[in-house]
């Protein structure tokens, strides 16, 4: 629910954003790489890869950090130990 609150807020311009030029591939890798390393993903197996190394995008960097935490995160809470999460930012996005 706070999320959905936070997507209001900012649909409606009433959330200032902190816009910056961001290189996706490391970004990401370094927020998988710290899920990976919480104790919430023990006994499960991380990949990342990506075909493209100098990708970026203006973005406001906690925001988008937050969305790539969440979808990891659905990723370790609703599947059991065992299971290999691999994320993949492709050639073009």
């Amino acid at each position: 629910m706070k999320d959905l609150n936070l997507f209001v807020l900012v649909d409606q311009q009433q959330l200032p954003l902190q816009r910056e030029r961001i290189s996706l591939t490391p970004f990401i890798k370094e927020v998988v790489l710290d899920l990976a390393n919480s104790p919430l993903a023990k006994g499960r197996h991380f990949s990342f890869a990506s075909d493209t190394p100098s990708l970026s995008l203006v973005a406001d960097p906690r925001y988008l950090k937050r969305s790539v935490q969440n979808l990891v995160m659905n990723a370790i809470l609703h599947n059991p130990k065992g299971t290999s999460i691999q994320v993949f930012l492709p050639l073009s996005v």
